[in-house]
């Protein structure tokens, strides 16, 4: 999801430290309560999968259920095949609950979160220190303490290093929950010491639920292009759906449909609309759909099947992009887009509307070779 400074957090009741509601990862949920029922539950658990599905959401859910003792008294029930009632296995806590509350204020003696600023391309490692030192005293309220990573890609080498010290010899009644969007960059050693929980992209029903209740954005008639497009991650979604993504797609794909003759006047009123200060968003949202898209042509290039598009101008564009050249000028063609688009960024930070255009005209002397 966007990035949101600290006073957006604190007025956002979706934030994952005070969201109680949580759709679509209920086989996950049963097997944390299963692990707590067998008296074996693990002290470390690295929750993955991809970006904006619900992983921090789920880390803090998880938490709270721990700190409260395992809350077995608030789990609900479901209807079986046969009309009588099973239990389910949930990791459901009111949001009445005082330990919600402690947590969602930042205040509950027994729990930590270890996040990276907003301002930092890293997690501090001080951070890092002052939660290993938190893990080591007594436990406040006499239970479970609890830390939260999000995300643990973010640890710097020092960090990483701290906290598998303390993976390696664990207090008791200590569970510490690694949110990872990308594990396999994680040091080996943190993730042979953790139980993972893989989370799966959200299905079309829990996506349908949770849009509505994030954003009155999305029509019925875009609902099926952003679920598409943002693959069940919710997060992404709404991203998209804040940034205008389906009408950027669709100018996208219309001047990927004839790369080597692009429309001046489309190109540039796209690069100027993507400019401003004020379009970072937008920018964030286009160059991630430009990235999306270029691997999902290269797959169906490699394959020889093509998904189906998801609008109309797609076609054209897959068109175009396969009569480019070979799978290994497409794959080029991908790293420079791609390398161009991130000098948006520190430390380069360049204008946004020239690399736009550097892009197109890198595309259009491709297609002309």
């Amino acid at each position: 999801m966007a990035k949101k400074d600290a006073s957006d957090e604190d007025d956002d009741p979706f934030h994952p430290r005070r969201n109680p509601d949580l759709l679509g990862h209920e086989r996950a949920e049963a097997k944390v309560v299963g692990a707590w029922s067998s008296k074996r539950f693990p002290h470390a658990w690295l929750i993955t999968g991809p970006r904006g599905i619900g992983k921090a959401t789920f880390a803090y859910r998880m938490a709270r259920w721990v700190l409260v003792g395992g809350n077995s008294d608030q789990n609900g029930s479901a209807e079986s095949l046969f009309g009588d009632e099973v239990p389910t296995a949930t990791l459901y806590v009111s949001p009445e609950n005082g330990t919600f509350r402690r947590i969602a204020a930042n205040g509950h003696a027994d729990f930590r979160a270890v996040a990276k600023p907003d301002d930092k391309t890293q997690i501090p490692v001080e951070k890092v220190r002052s939660a290993v030192q938190f893990v080591h005293q007594t436990a406040a309220e006499g239970g479970w303490k609890a830390i939260v990573i999000d995300c643990a890609d973010d640890l710097n080498p020092s960090g990483a290093n701290a906290i598998l010290k303390v993976l390696e010899e664990p207090p008791p009644r200590t569970v510490f929950l690694l949110v990872s969007h990308a594990p396999g960059g994680l040091l080996p050693t943190i993730r042979s010491r953790c139980r993972t929980l893989s989370l799966k992209p959200l299905g079309r029903e829990a996506m349908a639920d949770l849009l509505p209740r994030h954003t009155d954005q999305v029509s019925a008639a875009d609902f099926e292009t952003l679920y598409r497009l943002s693959e069940g991650s919710i997060g992404r979604a709404l991203d998209y759906a804040e940034a205008g993504g389906i009408d950027l797609y669709r100018a996208a794909m219309t001047l990927l449909s004839d790369p080597a003759r692009p429309d001046p006047k489309q190109l540039y009123g796209l690069a100027d609309m993507l400019s401003p200060k004020t379009a970072e968003a937008a920018y964030r949202a286009f160059t991630h759909l430009m990235d999306w898209w270029m691997k999902r042509a290269i797959r169906a290039q490699a394959s020889g099947t093509r998904p189906d598009a998801i609008v109309p101008e797609e076609e054209h564009a897959f068109d175009a992009w396969s009569g480019i050249g070979s799978l290994e000028t497409s794959m080029r063609l991908w790293e420079k887009l791609t390398g161009l688009f991130a000098q948006a960024e520190p430390p380069a930070n360049l204008d946004r509307r020239q690399l736009v255009v550097s892009a197109f005209l890198e595309l259009r002397k491709a297609a002309a070779r």
